[in-house]
């Protein structure tokens, strides 16, 4: 009798502990449409690159990196993800070969992954990095973050990007409470902003040359300034980023500038950003100069992903501190 009720406890364990692993063989096969094409899984990816670390931050916090083998930090660095995932993406693989330019076509193949997280600019560059097909004729599934690829991609796409994440790599309930977060708290704003009045905002990226490169009104840095409670004054160049002259920012005379840091190793990015607006004469009067109204952000939150709520919130404080 003892030993029946052994056998029985034994089996009923064995069932709760295969439970897990029978629930994520049943979450596939999956099917994502993603880059004029489908992507469909019968199983969670197992070898993992992620080649923008927006990326690899949403799959810290889907709880989906232990098959990560290969980050490219790009513009950015462990620091400048949000606090809570740093300690979990800091000790992953940033081998040289990702980190180092563009990743050629011969090492992405070396590295063998069965998915690719990515922009698809790096697909401009095809000549070095490859083709789609390339890679889904050796069996490699490639997923291209929208915003790198809808032409007038908004705050949507980032969710569709996260839910998408959360499909492919079996986390999608998840997935559906990011999302839900990040909805909340854009309504959020927007409620706080409604009466408010609006203010004239530009993105200062970078310079070249003799000109300054800024956010259009085609792409996610737009959408973002207007969930904000703002207007980019350079709402007319039909880029998601273009260059334009110093005569059209003092004509169109923001109230506040949105700066882009970019990571360095001497950390002096924005510092020396603010540096040259204040020490440019020409722009002694423009109004965001003459009052020092910059908003400064990570460069990681102007590209989809999850810190573009932070964007949204910091500039709409900026815009509107007394809603808040």
């Amino acid at each position: 009798m003892k030993t029946k009720r052994l056998l029985i406890l034994c089996t009923a364990l064995i069932m709760l502990l295969s439970i897990p692993a029978l629930a994520a063989q049943d979450a596939y096969p999956v099917t994502v449409s993603n880059y004029d094409q489908e992507i469909t899984l019968e199983k969670e990816p197992e070898r993992v690159v992620i080649l923008t670390i927006n990326s690899a931050e949403i799959l810290a916090a889907l709880g989906k990196t232990d098959n990560i083998i290969g980050i490219a930090k790009g513009h950015n660095d462990v620091q400048d993800v949000l606090p809570e995932y740093q300690d979990t993406l800091k000790d992953l693989p940033y081998p040289k070969s990702l980190n180092d330019g563009i990743p050629t076509l011969e090492n992405m193949l070396n590295i063998k992954p069965d998915m690719v997280v990515m922009n698809a600019y790096y697909f401009n560059a095809a000549k070095i990095f490859g083709t789609l097909e390339d890679y889904t004729n050796n069996g490699i599934n490639i997923y291209a973050n929208e915003g790198s690829y809808v032409p007038n991609c908004t705050i949507e796409n980032t969710y569709n990007d996260v839910r998408n994440l959360g499909t492919l790599f079996n986390a999608k309930e998840r997935a559906d409470e990011i999302v839900a977060e990040m909805q909340n708290t854009v309504k959020d704003v927007q409620e706080k902003v409604a009466d408010k009045e609006k203010k004239k905002v530009m993105l200062f990226d970078s310079t070249r040359e003799d000109m300054f490169i800024i956010a259009g009104g085609i792409g996610l840095v737009n959408n973002m300034i207007e969930l904000a409670g703002g207007e980019n004054i350079f709402k007319d160049v039909e880029k998601q980023f273009g260059g334009v002259n110093i005569e059209e920012i003092i004509a169109r005379n923001p109230d506040i500038i949105v700066i882009s840091e970019y990571f360095t190793e001497t950390n002096d990015d924005v510092k020396n950003k603010i540096d040259y607006l204040n020490s440019t004469e020409e722009l002694s009067e423009v109004t965001a100069v003459k009052e020092g109204n910059y908003v400064i952000v990570p460069v990681i939150a102007t590209f989809p992903g999850l810190q573009n709520i932070n964007y949204i919130t910091k500039l709409a404080k900026a815009i509107a501190p007394e809603a808040f």
